[in-house]
C-alpha cells in the first residue's frame, strides 16, 4: 500500500468502473450538551472539523477513503465537543493498473474527476450516517455545511507528493 509514485491529474479515461467494496462506521459518539452547562439555546455557533485520508491498494484496485467529522460548539471560551464520526469508504476499480499506471512505471495517474466523485459520494455516505446515528433531538436540528471537495483534493495531492 506505498503510494510513493501516485500522481493525480485532470487526465481522461474512457470508461472507470467501480464498485462500492465497503463502507463501515469505526466510530460515533454524541456528548450530551447539558453536561457541560448548555441549554439548547446556547447551541447557536457550531464548529466543525472535518479530516479526509486516502489510501490505495494498486495490488487489489481499492481506493480508501477515511473520513473524521467533529462537531463543536462555541460557547464563550470553551470549544465542546458534541458529536462526531469515523467512516471507512472503500471502491474497487477494475482495471486499476491498466487505467492508471504508466506503461513500465511504478507511477500512477488517477483522474482528478474520480477522486472528487468517490471523495463526494464518501462524505454523502457520512452526512447519512451522522443522520440515522444520531439521537439528540438538538443535535438532529444540526445541519452539516457544504464541503469544498477541491480543497480537499488539493490537500490529499500534498499527502501523496510529500510521500515521495
Amino acid at each position: 500500500m506505498q503510494n510513493s509514485n501516485l500522481k493525480t491529474d485532470n487526465i481522461k479515461v474512457k470508461k472507470i468502473q467501480y464498485r462500492i467494496a465497503e463502507i463501515k462506521k469505526l466510530s460515533h459518539y454524541e456528548n450530551d450538551f447539558s453536561a457541560n452547562g448548555l441549554k439548547p439555546g446556547d447551541l447557536k455557533n457550531i464548529n466543525f472539523v472535518i479530516s479526509v485520508s486516502l489510501s490505495i491498494d494498486r495490488n487489489d484496485g481499492i481506493m480508501s477513503f477515511k473520513i473524521e467529522i467533529h462537531c463543536y460548539c462555541i460557547y464563550g471560551e470553551k470549544n465542546i465537543k458534541l458529536f462526531g464520526i469515523e467512516t471507512l469508504h472503500k471502491y474497487k476499480i477494475k482495471y486499476f493498473n491498466k487505467l492508471f499506471r504508466k506503461k513500465d512505471s511504478d507511477i500512477y495517474k488517477i483522474p482528478d474527476l474520480l477522486i472528487l466523485n468517490l471523495l463526494n459520494s464518501s462524505i454523502s455516505d457520512t452526512r447519512g450516517m451522522i443522520a440515522a446515528l444520531n439521537t439528540t433531538p438538538e443535535y438532529r436540528k444540526i445541519i452539516l455545511p457544504p464541503i469544498n471537495t477541491k480543497d480537499i483534493l488539493k490537500s490529499l495531492k500534498k499527502q501523496f507528493e510529500m510521500k515521495k
